[in-house]
């Protein structure tokens, strides 16, 4: 039996990949949207969001099991 990730519960709650900038938070966005990627929320400017770093540029999708995937160009961490 399977069962879909739950973010919420124990266990992993999602998978971030670094991205270079914010052009290719954008580039790798296009064939997910053409894949039909589930797409939690298009790439966004997080900058002044609690948590969330000056410059942070990320999209959210989710995997066919639900677990969720970011894509995010942090300047802070790739100066």
């Amino acid at each position: 039996m399977s069962a879909r990730s739950d973010r919420y519960a124990p266990g992993m709650h999602h998978m971030a990949f670094h991205a270079e900038s914010a052009a290719d938070v954008d580039r790798i966005h296009r064939p997910m949207v053409a894949g039909e990627a589930a797409v939690l929320d298009e790439p966004a400017d997080y900058t002044g969001q609690r948590g969330y770093s000056p410059g942070y540029y990320a999209a959210f999708y989710a995997d066919p099991d639900g677990i969720k995937i970011e894509v995010a160009h942090i300047p802070d961490s790739n100066p």
